[in-house]
């Protein structure tokens, strides 16, 4: 039963009924405290006293009151009056997003503003233990001024309880809405974990969601469509692909390729967490933001140049890169094909190392070259370096492959294809669609981070086999073990010998010094060596062994921290090495993340006996162990 206009809940003065939902009816009401308007989810009387309604309201309740984000809508307070059950919350002027695009299809620029607003605020939920499991445009409100507000947490997951157990014996009068008893979610915009009914939903599930957002933005369609509620279930949940076809000349590549990450039927390929895709989608939206200054300043007589093409195919102009933050389409001054964006920092202490890796991609002998070392090094840093330098050396371009967000060795082949652009096609396997369009090019491929799908190493001695000129550059935290491979051990960064008195001049030209030192400068430009800190600055390189990633994290803690105080907290470390910048990967913000990344690609065997090795401290001999 609807509640009368007039009637008073507490402080609250209902004005409106603004909509009703799975979880209760919404009213638009006044504060008469506070004399502001706010909106009033209420739980109706009648059903009151379902406990499996109370428990998700209360759960609803649970979920927004331990959220604060600018993105997620605000709770004021959550109460009763007699048997009537209600959240306060801030009235959101403006539409849903279904509403706005109704209207009008959203052009490439707003769908990035809008999807990255809404991965900050499941990045916000999901750091605090929560998962929505019901994102979808009804529940994401767009402000006049393009501000975005995730709404309705009313079946979120929170961590620390068991989520309610989600049941498919009700179908539903419409298949895009939700109804209680029958799927707690949306089934068009359910994860096909979610369909299959899965107790161990992650937040892997919203970034699914996201990605069916993102798609229907895009295209004006559902990237699964069915008459009825169990056809619909069984297209999500079964082996047949999302028609990601349907993207292409409607969006950029970059887009495509954002939309496609997020729409991977299998976890452990799609983006594994939220910010990743965020950061994704900042980079597209950094690269429309540029393409429309370089269309401006050819209008207007300015020097521009369009998107590289090569072969009548489109080269996408972004890479995924940790020290890359700024990507844009060639210009006049990269004379070849290539996706690579600029190193924001310099690559210090390492020009021995570039120049030895450029003769060895040069020499006629040697086709593949991996980078080994343990995570924090630079490997991805220095095979940048080594890329753009060599970049006059290929005619056909260079090109960085990130393989960061994917586990699934099978996914290698389409990522590299995607760098490329080389398109599938019909009864032609896709590896020698890719081996074609290289059999007669000179091209450098960077494929960064190949120690999560080294099972895939074999494509690239196929890949190599078919193409004279081609080389390829690896970063790995292990070695591929392929014929043609040629290891290349990126060591840490060498450290200055305190047992020796050395001046402020030499201890400067010291690799690993030099690079706190410059790091240091980039959070307090008054930092310099001298006299007072270059002892604890050299005892800091070398308790962290010269590793360029740990050597980086300190640094950033020296508006906090001057160095003699650093030095006294090593024996924390890991606790010390965090705040890393927000634009890097997870495992590079702390050094206990790069440590969990290499530690997570063991199997269980592995992580037995590395468990096992732990009792060695300082480590051991082979007799030993």
């Amino acid at each position: 039963m609807d509640i009368p206009i007039g009637t008073h809940l507490g402080r609250y003065e209902v004005l409106s009924k603004l909509g009703a939902g799975a979880m209760g009816d919404v009213y638009l009401a006044h504060d008469s405290n506070l004399s502001r308007t706010v909106a009033l989810k209420v739980l109706p009387n009648e059903l009151a006293a379902d406990e499996g309604r109370m428990l998700r309201f209360s759960q609803e309740a649970r979920a927004i009151s331990a959220l604060n984000h600018p993105n997620i809508i605000t709770i004021h307070e959550v109460n009763h009056v007699d048997s009537t059950h209600f959240i306060a919350v801030e009235f959101v002027k403006g539409m849903t997003l279904r509403e706005r695009m109704a209207r009008l299809r959203p052009e490439p620029k707003e769908i990035v503003e809008i999807a990255e607003q809404v991965a900050h605020a499941l990045k916000a939920a999901h750091e605090a233990g929560i998962v929505h499991r019901d994102l979808k445009p009804e529940n994401i409100m767009v402000r006049p001024d393009g501000y975005v507000k995730v709404l309705d947490f009313g079946i979120a997951k929170l961590s620390e309880q068991p989520a309610i157990p989600i049941g498919t014996a009700v179908l539903p009068e419409r298949i895009d809405g939700t109804k209680a008893g029958a799927v707690l979610g949306t089934p068009s915009y359910m994860s096909p974990e979610q369909c299959r009914g899965a107790a161990d939903l992650d937040l892997r599930s919203d970034v699914w969601s996201l990605g069916v957002v993102l798609f229907e933005m895009a295209t004006g369609r559902l990237p699964f469509r069915a008459g009825d509620f169990s056809q619909l279930l069984m297209l999500i949940a079964g082996p047949g692909e999302p028609p990601l076809e349907i993207l292409e000349g409607r969006v950029p590549p970059s887009l495509e390729r954002v939309i496609g990450r997020a729409l991977q039927k299998k976890r452990k390929s799609r983006y594994q967490t939220v910010g990743e895709l965020a950061n994704d989608l900042k980079d597209v939206k950094l690269e429309l933001e540029l393409e429309a200054k370089l269309r401006t300043s050819s209008q207007t007589g300015g020097r521009a140049s369009g998107p590289l093409t090569m072969v009548g195919r489109s080269i996408p102009e972004t890479t995924e890169h940790p020290t890359l933050h700024v990507s844009a389409p060639p210009t006049a001054s990269d004379a070849r094909p290539n996706n690579l964006s600029v190193l924001l920092n310099p690559l210090i202490g390492r020009d021995i190392e570039v120049q030895a890796l450029q003769k060895l991609l040069l020499s006629d002998d040697v086709r593949l070259v991996t980078l080994t070392g343990p995570g924090g090094t630079g490997k991805s840093t220095l095979s940048l370096k080594v890329a753009r330098d060599l970049l006059s050396e290929f005619q056909h371009g260079v090109f960085f492959v990130p393989l960061t967000a994917i586990q699934d060795p099978d996914l290698v082949a389409p990522t590299i294809a995607q760098v490329l652009g080389v398109k599938e096609e019909l009864g032609v396997p896709l590896v020698s669609s890719i081996k074609e369009f290289c059999r007669e090019r000179r091209m450098l491929f960077v494929l960064d981070n190949f120690e999560q799908v080294i099972e895939a190493a074999p494509l690239l001695t196929d890949l190599l086999t078919g193409s004279t000129h081609l080389r390829i550059l690896a970063t790995s935290r292990a070695a591929l073990h392929i014929r043609g491979e040629r290891e290349f051990a990126v060591t840490p960064l060498a450290t200055p010998d305190v047992s020796r008195l050395m001046n402020i001049d030499q201890l400067a030209q010291c690799p690993s010094v030099a690079l706190f030192v410059s790091r240091a400068q980039d959070v307090r430009a008054d930092f310099d060596l001298n006299e007072t800190n270059a002892q604890a600055v050299a005892e800091i390189c070398l308790k962290l062994d010269g590793l360029p990633l740990a050597i980086e994290l300190a640094a950033a803690r020296i508006k906090l921290l001057p160095p003699t105080s650093m030095v006294k907290r090593m024996e924390s470390s890991l606790k010390m090495l965090t705040g890393g910048a927000r634009d890097l990967p997870e495992r590079q913000q702390t050094m206990r993340g790069a440590i969990a990344w290499s530690y997570d690609l063991l199997d269980k065997d592995e992580k037995v006996l590395l468990n096992r090795l732990s009792v060695f401290d300082g480590g051991c001999s082979v007799e030993d162990a």
